[in-house]
């Protein structure tokens, strides 16, 4: 069994992966039809690329603020709770689709 498949265990029935990380379960959305914004697509793919809070902000010409705002946004639609979580869901839901109006 490779280490991937030691950390997941996809519970389909409930559609939503469940992560060890760091002695903590992780529980997450895996759910297909979520609607993001483009900007909302913008940061996650920022925040992936290991970019801050304040550098998001400068490079996409917003406040620290809005930055927090769509964070939160993101994390309400796709039901994560922290950004270790939201990387994840980002992984298994291959989130480089064209973003939904």
């Amino acid at each position: 069994m490779s280490q991937r498949e030691k950390c997941s265990l996809i519970n389909k029935a409930n559609n939503c992966a469940v992560l060890g990380y760091r002695n903590k379960l992780l529980i997450i959305s895996m759910e297909k039809n979520i609607k993001l914004s483009i900007r909302e697509r913008e940061i996650i793919e920022m925040v992936a690329r290991a970019n801050c809070r304040k550098t998001i902000a400068s490079k996409l010409n917003i406040s620290i603020h809005t930055v927090d705002t769509h964070l939160r946004h993101i994390h309400l639609k796709t039901k994560t709770h922290s950004l270790t979580e939201l990387l994840v869901w980002k992984l298994h839901n291959n989130n480089s689709k064209t973003p939904s109006k």
